[in-house]
């Protein structure tokens, strides 16, 4: 294996694909140099630490979803505001979207553990769905966009977590449905 930067991007690449398939309990530099068919030496190489392969390994997992942008798009499209809220969510708890929420949740979990280092990391996870929600109910002249966007960001939160316990995604629409109609009736 080369020493380069294609080498370095196609580690990176293979100890995602690892992550999000094994989670990160437990993990250890030789349990992802062998799981990519790499070894300990190589990685230390490119990354120096196993924490700072894992750290970059995260935030591109988390970057390369681009959830943001898939909401903003559902949350802007015609009808009415609730509906819109329900297809968001759908798409939250689609089931190809798991992986991705373990990754964020212990993402959270180390944030809040060291703030100082994850600073960034927390204030764009405090700004990034309330400020695209308030945006939402603004273009829609909700009374009290700022305080209810960030309500729903706190049910959109709670969601996530009953769906990572194993919560059935038909009572979660639901319960969903109940709590967004409730919110902004």
């Amino acid at each position: 294996m080369t020493s380069g930067p294609v080498a370095r991007a196609n580690l990176l690449q293979k100890a995602e694909q690892y992550i999000l398939r094994h989670g990160l309990l437990d993990l250890t530099l030789t349990a992802v140099a062998e799981g990519i068919d790499s070894n300990r030496r190589m990685l230390l190489y490119h990354f120096g630490s196993l924490d700072e392969l894992v750290n970059e390994a995260i935030s591109d997992i988390l970057e390369r979803h681009d959830l943001t942008n898939q909401l903003a798009a559902l949350l802007q499209a015609e009808g009415d505001l609730v509906d819109r809220l329900d297809a968001a969510w759908a798409h939250l708890a689609d089931p190809a979207l798991l992986s991705w929420h373990r990754i964020y949740f212990a993402r959270v979990g180390l944030a809040v553990e060291d703030s100082v280092h994850y600073e960034t990391f927390l204030a764009e996870s405090r700004a990034g769905w309330p400020a695209l929600l308030e945006e939402t109910m603004l273009a829609r002249r909700v009374h009290d966009a700022k305080t209810l966007s960030l309500a729903v960001a706190a049910a959109w939160t709670g969601l996530q977590l009953a769906l990572l316990s194993g919560e059935d995604r038909t009572t979660l629409a639901r319960v969903h449905h109940t709590t967004v109609a409730a919110l902004l009736a």
